[in-house]
């Protein structure tokens, strides 16, 4: 979450910092209230942080209201907090808007934020244009975005340098670069790769770490421990592959019973 302060008035720099002080802490009724009296006085980065603190107490419409009275007073690093909210809300076209302000204001997040959207919409070519203007903007994560982009839908060797970059920003980049260097031939790259994801407790490291232990090591009982660390973190895919890993050791009735929570999630291999 962005957190402005360019716009403050030095006369209420000490009630400005108090209600900093307060967000930091987890006081957001507080905040709330220090940036209020700020506000009176026509103060958008006060609005836009009280914005904040309304966003963190769930009262997404004040947040909304507080955003705009901050874009309207020149803040515009609001613009990428609303489209972050409007897409926690569910309101996808309203964020995309909001991100592309927040991009042609100088946030690279923004266009990243509007690719994101085009992604979604398995519309490539235009989340591809976004990632590219985020990227020449000097944004990692526009790195990790559009590396994983690349390499996921055309496999783009080219990539590697994008992922790289992102990776200790992005657990799916990482994922990504780890598939990439396996494609390459690179293994023992790989499985580093994947070691520092999974140490991170990154849960996309973990179905593709169980694979390569798999397939490239030989490791069946490493693979395993992979695929139920995966499960255990929310990965439902890791059934599917666990399933296979114990059909092809013999363990046909717990084989089975993966297979069949794999079809109850929905779950295909990645």
């Amino acid at each position: 979450m962005v957190s402005g302060r360019g716009l403050v008035n030095d006369l209420d720099s000490v009630s400005f910092n108090r209600g900093l002080r307060a967000a930091e802490r987890g006081d957001h009724v507080i905040a709330v209230e220090i940036f209020a009296e700020l506000r009176e006085a026509n103060d958008a980065s006060a609005a836009f942080n009280q914005g904040n603190s309304f966003r963190s107490l769930g009262r997404s419409d004040e947040a909304l209201e507080a955003y705009e009275v901050a874009i309207s007073g020149g803040a515009s690093e609001a613009f990428l907090n609303r489209g972050l909210l409007l897409r926690e809300l569910g309101r996808q076209v309203e964020a995309l808007e909001a991100f592309i302000e927040a991009g042609k204001a100088g946030y690279a997040n923004g266009f990243v934020g509007a690719g994101d959207y085009f992604r979604v919409e398995r519309q490539w070519d235009q989340a591809e244009s976004y990632f590219r203007r985020a990227v020449a903007m000097g944004s990692r994560y526009a790195d990790a975005a559009l590396g994983s982009l690349l390499w996921e839908c055309h496999h783009d060797l080219g990539a590697e340098g994008l992922l790289r970059s992102g990776r200790d920003v992005s657990p799916s980049a990482r994922a990504s670069l780890a598939s990439l260097l396996w494609a390459r031939g690179k293994i023992f790259q790989a499985r580093r790769v994947l070691e520092s994801g999974v140490a991170n407790d990154e849960t996309s490291s973990m179905i593709v770490l169980g694979n390569l232990l798999w397939h490239e090591f030989g490791d069946p009982k490493g693979a395993e421990r992979e695929y139920r660390r995966g499960i255990s973190s929310g990965d439902d895919n890791c059934h599917y592959n666990l399933s296979r890993l114990l059909t092809a050791t013999g363990r046909a009735s717990e084989a089975s019973a993966e297979s069949a929570i794999a079809r109850s999630l929905g779950a295909y291999p990645p």
